[in-house]
């Protein structure tokens, strides 16, 4: 439960020794155009040492808090898991016992005082993070993707992870897909373990955020609205092969192991989908084998009309046109 303190001590630490040991190291001559005119906070045209001071020390503050973000997210589906874990009790001969050690009965010595402190940090992380990233980006919205504005730098620099990858109108959608991490994780574990009752409430989870990414389609990238369907459209039918083999135990009606290797095939299904979208969309070669392809095509059967003297250019450029917004901005 320290881990965000001791990630946001470390990072600090990192800030302050960079400002006092890079204090006096002031690239001048190193400096682009870029950053000449962002240095230059009176406008008069000429960088002073000082102004070039303040705008490395304001970079490294951005840095700083741009990867305390990023660091805490990525601990946070273990961190709420960790933090629900200690409310995770099991009825043993009519005696309530923690799960993860059977030696410790529920709500009695110490593991009172350990249960109060995992509501207070479940309050703090927990239910803290997606408020503190809907409050920040709320108070910013403004600023977000108004490039006019004096903030739009600033905030694109620190917070840009958190709402540059989703349509300006959702700008908030990342506060949900951490609230589902969240239900995903620790929240569920505590929810009847070991019964059906907590797969249901898996499955439900689940296709409220598949029904809200289907509605809503909130990522500015049409790949990665597919992939992010397809990856909870898995995770629902998974959760529900695990229910299924969990109520037919003595295989009467599904066979364990044809499940089993549907749930596997499943899941490579999408690791095989998100490799697609990585290879053939993030890295820009599904259009160039649009290209390839084009260019090929165009040789062998010419387009009458426009172009050069075989007239097959002009409808050739047309077509790559056409196949690079269709990679990214399909036709709805």
């Amino acid at each position: 439960m320290a881990v965000p303190i001791i990630i946001a001590v470390m990072l600090l630490s990192a800030y302050w020794t960079t400002r006092c040991c890079c204090a006096n190291h002031l690239p001048c001559r190193k400096l682009t155009d870029d950053m000449k005119q962002r240095f230059d906070t009176d406008n008069s045209g000429d960088v002073t040492a000082q102004e070039v001071k303040i705008g490395l020390r304001h970079i490294r503050w951005m840095t700083t808090i741009k990867s305390l973000i990023m660091l805490i997210l990525f601990v946070y589906p273990s961190l709420a898991t960790r933090v629900f874990s200690v409310l995770r009790c099991q009825n043993v001969n009519n005696v309530y016992v923690l799960q993860i050690d059977f030696n410790i009965v529920c709500w009695e010595g110490k593991h009172t005082i350990h249960a109060f402190l995992a509501i207070g940090f479940m309050f703090i992380y927990c239910f803290g993070v997606p408020a503190c990233v809907f409050i920040i980006l709320y108070k910013n919205r403004k600023h977000l993707w108004d490039e006019s504005s004096s903030k739009n730098d600033v905030v694109d620099h620190e917070f840009g992870g958190l709402y540059k990858q989703y349509e300006p109108q959702y700008w908030w959608f990342e506060v949900v897909l951490i609230c589902t991490k969240m239900g995903m994780t620790g929240m569920l574990s505590i929810v009847a373990p070991g019964t059906p009752i907590q797969m249901v409430v898996a499955m439900l989870i689940m296709q409220t955020f598949l029904l809200i990414v289907l509605r809503l389609a909130p990522y500015q990238s049409h790949a990665d609205d597919v992939s992010i369907f397809f990856s909870s459209l898995a995770l629902v039918l998974t959760t529900m092969g695990g229910l299924v083999l969990f109520m037919d135990m003595n295989e009467i009606y599904f066979s364990r192991s044809f499940v089993g290797m549907a749930m596997i095939v499943l899941c490579a299904g999408v690791l095989l989908l998100q490799f697609c979208v990585l290879v053939f969309v993030k890295m820009g070669y599904g259009v160039k084998v649009v290209n390839a392809l084009t260019k090929n095509r165009s040789k062998v059967v010419p387009v009458r009309g426009g172009g050069d003297e075989d007239g097959s250019t002009g409808r050739a450029n047309e077509i790559d046109e056409a196949a690079k917004k269709a990679w990214e901005y399909p036709p709805s």
